[in-house]
């Protein structure tokens, strides 16, 4: 598994992890205007039925908990390329 700051986060990056047989994990950020709410609404309603992963570590003097969930099925982005 690899996870990339979004400043690496581009469908070329993630061809070469696939070519490779790696998975990813890329972030998506508010300023993707077209797809950020889309997504964040799809993810919200269907939370319940997707895998969920829970981290929690202490670092530069606080506690940060993460909530990560996973989708496998991502033909709901192709609705979003239009």
């Amino acid at each position: 598994m690899l996870s990339i700051d979004a400043i690496a986060c581009s469908t070329n990056i993630a061809s070469q992890i696939i070519d490779k047989g790696g998975d990813y994990l890329l972030a998506l950020k508010r300023n993707q205007k077209t797809i950020y709410e889309p997504v964040k609404n799809y993810f919200e309603k269907h939370k319940t039925q997707l895998h969920k992963d829970l981290w929690e570590d202490f670092g530069s003097g606080r506690i940060e908990k993460r909530t990560c969930y996973l989708c496998q099925d991502l033909t709901f982005l192709e609705s979003l390329a239009d």
